[in-house]
């Protein structure tokens, strides 16, 4: 099936994305605001939050969700994400499509209705005085330090952070999506409130629609209600993606662990701008990317040298991760292993084989998110990041099949070793690390 997506430039770096998909029964508005990581973070990213929590309307968070319970249980929420160098702040409203609906019933849960509380939410929230009320903000601080501070107890992810925190230390990059605990504790209701009011003049805006609803009453209702103007001073997204590497880091960091948390992060020189992000998705399928590939089948089952390992690309950023739980005695034969399946890789060593099941798993995991509106939008916003149109699975699908064994390896030789990261429970389980 061909993916329908209608783009309307609403004004200057604000753009309305239509995707119809009637098979679904309901209808999702997704709007993200652009921000670069390291600048105000703590702020924006408590933003969404403070939005959440009512409007002039809808003062108190009770009101507000009892308002989406007239809705017929609409749902209302908020996100941040990182990708490549950029901070995406995420408002979200899904609800039962109007069609679905009775006649007497549309008029309290129709598009119109969504894009009414959206706007509500947008350009009417609750102020006090000079900004957004105290008590709200002082209730979301600590819970945004409280979430900087709950990552720990993921070590998986956390482990990985860290790397990156190292590997990326003079890059936007290595900067949290939440921000740092140092700026959110300084954060008032006041300044808050100006760092909203520059989200809204500043930041690029990509408004998503998705699902059963009628295009001409969409763009109608978005253009009428969702009034962005040109943006001004829009902020720098020039992302960093080829550096000169001029030797290896290793480092080591001691943590409460119960099996040692390995990772490698590597530049590719490669981001999704590029014709050779395909062939590096396959590279990096064939490395670690599921049960067939290298790294598990050899240093996993073959050596028993870890408890899991996988491989992932940042397409935004140009960096690939291998992640891996291991006995930290293991270290040393494990990171050799590893460097050698990449080697092997580098240089063809893969059968049409493994090839072929790589490709027909990201085949098949593409086919999947169809089905996914949010893992659409995602995916359409990646393409934009990259300063292209969106693109959809299904064109993504179209170039992987394209690719040959020789741009795979070709793509692969970009590929080169940055950050080592070892995290362990003491620092007597490691020795030559530091």
């Amino acid at each position: 099936m061909i993916m329908e997506v209608i783009t309307k430039e609403l004004a200057q770096d604000v753009r309305l994305h239509m995707i119809p998909q009637d098979n679904l029964k309901t209808t999702l508005i997704k709007v993200f605001f652009h921000w670069p990581l390291g600048n105000f973070n703590g702020h924006m990213g408590i933003v969404p939050r403070v939005l959440k929590r009512g409007t002039k309307d809808y003062p108190t968070f009770l009101e507000f969700n009892e308002k989406l319970e007239e809705m017929y249980g609409a749902d209302f929420v908020t996100g941040l994400h990182k990708k490549g160098e950029r901070q995406l702040i995420e408002l979200r409203l899904e609800m039962v499509g109007e069609d679905f609906l009775l006649e007497q019933d549309r008029q309290k849960s129709s598009f119109n209705e969504g894009i009414n509380l959206l706007s509500k939410v947008l350009f009417e929230p609750v102020l006090e005085e000079d900004g957004f009320a105290t008590s709200t903000v002082e209730k979301e601080k600590q819970n945004q330090l409280d979430r900087i501070s709950n990552q720990k107890d993921d070590k998986i992810n956390y482990s990985v952070e860290r790397m990156i925190k190292h590997m990326c230390q003079d890059e936007p990059f290595g900067e949290s999506k939440f921000g740092n605990e140092k700026e959110i504790e300084k954060i008032t209701g006041k300044s808050l409130y100006e760092s909203y009011k520059r989200l809204l003049e500043s930041a690029p805006i990509d408004i998503f629609v998705m699902g059963h609803f009628s295009k001409s009453v969409a763009e109608k209702a978005v253009t009428d209600k969702l009034k962005f103007s040109n943006r001004k001073d829009t902020p720098d997204f020039n992302v960093q993606v080829n550096k000169e590497l001029f030797e290896e880091k290793e480092i080591n960091e001691y943590q409460d662990v119960n099996q040692g948390k390995l990772c490698l992060g590597f530049r590719t020189q490669i981001n999704y701008k590029q014709p050779k992000i395909y062939p590096l998705m396959l590279f990096n399928g064939l490395l670690g990317g599921f049960s067939h590939s290298r790294l598990f089948r050899v240093v996993r089952e073959e050596h028993s040298l870890c408890y899991y390992v996988f491989s992932r690309l940042e397409k935004s950023k140009g960096i690939m991760v291998i992640n891996a739980g291991i006995d930290p005695k293991d270290y040393d034969q494990t990171n050799s292993l590893i460097k050698t399946e990449l080697e092997n890789l580098k240089n063809g060593d893969f059968t049409d084989k493994e090839l072929e099941m790589t490709r027909k798993a990201i085949l098949s995991a593409l086919i999947q998110l169809e089905d996914n509106p949010d893992a659409i939008a995602e995916t359409l916003l990646e393409g934009i990041i990259n300063g292209k149109k969106p693109v959809t699975p299904e064109e993504v699908r179209n170039k992987l099949q394209a690719v040959d064994s020789t741009e795979i390896t070709k793509a692969g030789k970009n590929v080169h070793l940055d950050t080592i990261y070892l995290m362990a429970k003491t620092s007597n389980e490691k020795v030559g690390v530091t």
